[in-house]
């Protein structure tokens, strides 16, 4: 299960924050010839004999430096539309045999580097190590640009605004729909209120948590060779274009219409967020079906209550409390996995999770 992903953001150095206790192999995805995706500590791949895992309990603070490998080994191919003419901003993902990613590039661009080639619609996927590996396109990395520079208070329930029109958004823009080599489709996402808020905090805090960087490659996926130092080439995509009719997004009723049927928490709006923003708060939503005595707290990951938010009756329905990031004493928390809880006083409990970034 992938579980996050970071950018180097000093130099040589990363830091992935907010994983649950739980043993973790770790790779590096280089953008930059000769290196080659590396396993921690220096291993060429997934199942390597040299790969290591990295334990962590709660609240661990682990170093995981990775020595990277080389490899000359090229992957190399076109991307056109059903008329055949070429499409660029298209980003084609190489898998190794136990379905992790360990390469990528654009078509019509040098690698991941948003410099333009002069080969309109080609993608070279670079530095991998000998193998066999599926290849997949991910179109969607096109529109993440786009995307990431909507309006925030536009998108955000509590400064005035709300979920975007999603259909509006991707009609503005032209979806193509991805593929695994050799022709077999890769599904259409199935979307629902929750996953849509959770899509564009997603986009705004975690670009790279979008990417899949682990896919088990369907029944009908054609491995293909990359010799020692040598290429293969020819791996071509034709995509067709689809409506955003087509996406299956579950619309979103007014809460006055909703006669809730169970007791338990929704989403919770942002999560993740950045210490820099929780002062604004974090709207926390929990439905009950009739009128209950409920409490509504906040606990770190040693299981110790933070703060309590709500403590009282509430009627049949949705409702809101909001979170400013403070303790019982009103000091603001660290960064780190806290847990929001809804109890009742007939025993019944749901409780997730909240990650607050650095």
């Amino acid at each position: 299960e992938f579980m996050g992903a970071t950018a180097v953001t000093f130099t040589g150095g990363y830091r992935i924050a907010g994983l649950p206790p739980g043993s973790y192999k770790i790779a590096a995805i280089p953008a930059r010839p000769p290196f080659a995706t590396t396993y921690f500590p220096s291993a060429p791949s997934f199942n390597d004999a040299n790969t290591a895992t990295v334990t962590l309990n709660s609240g661990d603070v682990q170093d995981a430096d990775i020595q990277l490998t080389k490899a000359t080994g090229v992957l190399q191919g076109t991307i056109t539309d059903s008329l055949g003419n070429p499409l660029n901003g298209i980003l084609v993902i190489v898998y190794d045999e136990t379905g992790h990613a360990a390469g990528a590039a654009m078509s019509g661009f040098y690698g991941v580097s948003g410099i333009p080639s002069p080969n309109p619609g080609v993608y070279t996927v670079n530095n991998l190590h000998p193998g066999n590996y599926y290849v997949r396109t991910f179109a969607l990395f096109g529109i993440l640009a786009g995307l990431a520079d909507m309006d925030e208070t536009a998108m955000n329930p509590m400064q005035g605004g709300g979920l975007p029109d999603f259909r509006s958004i991707m009609e503005s823009i032209q979806v193509y729909r991805d593929e695994w080599y050799d022709d077999v489709p890769v599904p259409l996402p199935k979307f629902n209120v929750e996953d849509l808020l959770h899509f564009f905090e997603k986009l705004r805090y975690e670009v790279f948590a979008l990417m899949p960087f682990f896919q088990l490659p369907p029944s009908g996926a054609t491995l293909v060779n990359v010799p020692d130092g040598g290429a293969a080439t020819g791996i071509d995509f034709q995509l067709n274009e689809f409506s955003v009719e087509s996406l299956p997004i579950t619309e979103v009723e007014e809460e006055e219409t909703v006669t809730p049927t169970g007791f338990g928490l929704l989403q919770s709006y942002p999560n993740p967020v950045s210490r820099t923003q929780i002062g604004q708060g974090v709207s926390i939503s929990f439905q009950v079906p009739q009128p209950t005595q409920v409490q509504i707290a906040i606990y770190n990951l040693l299981g110790q209550k933070v703060v309590t938010l709500f403590q009282g009756v509430v009627e049949s329905g949705i409702h809101h409390v909001v979170w400013n990031g403070l303790d019982e004493r009103g000091q603001q928390v660290p960064a780190g996995i806290y847990f929001y809880a809804l109890e009742a006083n007939n025993g019944e409990k749901s409780m997730k999770k909240l990650v607050i970034l650095r």
